[in-house]
């Protein structure tokens, strides 16, 4: 099927297109651990291996709204989440002894990233946050006016309590650029799977980099950084194939979105997680440095609907 090409950008496209919640104040907003606490009773109280019916029961149904935008393909119900706890019921405890109390004192943290974040864009609604525990497959994600954040995977994936901290500044300005971006329903026509989830993830990562002043992953970004060349040789090579799949393949086993995006643990061999973050970030960074009005990009990058056309407009495909 043909792609529709968008013309030059206008000043339409710098409408947000997802609203979020009107009501949350940058200067008050505070990081909601309801059911992260209600979790925490529920673990102490089973020993550390709470069954399944429990967790359903005592977790799961009473769960917030933040709690329910986990569910689907993370959390999953009582029975996923109680496997989880069972095979690394070491990360659920230190994530409770560690994060948590980080995250209940991480408000000022999320105020200084949503103050920032209205410096840089103007007027946006902003989401409530959330903090939560999953089934150890999910480090956050957005739903309607919300994002919400997975505590035993943020503690899996930092150390010290510096790490910590930068790692939730980081998230909260990442997510909330998600809430920011058009539903899925609103992308032209034929755009990709990859191109899409790398552009989309890039922008939010190098918005959420704008605003903390530090890459998601510096880990990445050093490994990344020397291979810039290689690294856009393979991106090139798997967009092409997967342009030739249909949309339901482009999702499936095997598909070569996997190796960029959505690999968590599983990585291909001697690449670091989720390298399309890295390498759409290179591109949105590109696109504004080529703009002459970066706060308006920057607005063109976010509310984008045809991610062909970013990397086109952004001539990052020139420096090779």
């Amino acid at each position: 099927m043909r792609k529709r090409r968008l013309a030059a950008p206008t000043a339409a496209l710098l409408v947000f297109t997802v609203s979020a919640n009107a009501e949350v104040d940058a200067i008050s907003i505070r990081v909601n651990t309801e059911d992260a606490d209600r979790f925490v009773a529920l673990f102490e109280k089973s020993n550390e291996i709470p069954d399944a019916a429990t967790l359903q029961a005592g977790y799961i149904d009473p769960g917030t709204e933040g709690l329910k935008i986990f569910l689907p393909g993370r959390i999953e119900g009582g029975d996923n989440l109680a496997r989880a706890i069972s095979e690394n019921t070491a990360a659920y405890r230190r994530a409770i002894d560690v994060c948590l109390p980080i995250a209940r004192a991480s408000s000022g943290e999320l105020r200084a990233v949503y103050l920032a974040l209205e410096g840089l864009l103007g007027g946006v609604d902003l989401p409530e946050i959330y903090a939560v525990f999953g089934a150890g497959n999910s480090g956050g994600t957005v739903g309607p006016g919300a994002q919400v954040i997975g505590l035993e995977v943020i503690c899996r994936d930092a150390a010290g309590e510096d790490e910590i901290k930068a790692l939730l500044r980081s998230f909260y300005a990442h997510e909330t650029v998600h809430t920011f971006q058009p539903a899925s329903d609103r992308f032209d026509e034929g755009v990709d799977a990859l191109t899409l989830s790398v552009i989309q993830e890039g922008v939010a990562d190098y918005v959420a980099w704008l605003v903390t002043g530090r890459p998601l992953s510096p880990e990445r970004e050093a490994w990344a950084a020397p291979r810039e060349k290689e690294i856009w040789k393979a991106f090139e090579k798997d967009r092409r194939a997967i342009k030739e799949l249909t949309p339901e393949r482009q999702y499936a086993k095997g598909s070569p979105l996997f190796r960029w995006v959505a690999n968590v643990g599983s990585p291909p061999k001697g690449w670091p997680g989720e390298l399309g973050y890295w390498l759409g970030m290179k591109i949105a960074s590109a696109y504004v440095d080529a703009a002459d009005d970066k706060r308006a990009a920057i607005k063109e990058l976010i509310s984008m609907t045809d991610p062909d056309a970013i990397i086109e407009r952004s001539g990052y495909a020139a420096r090779f």
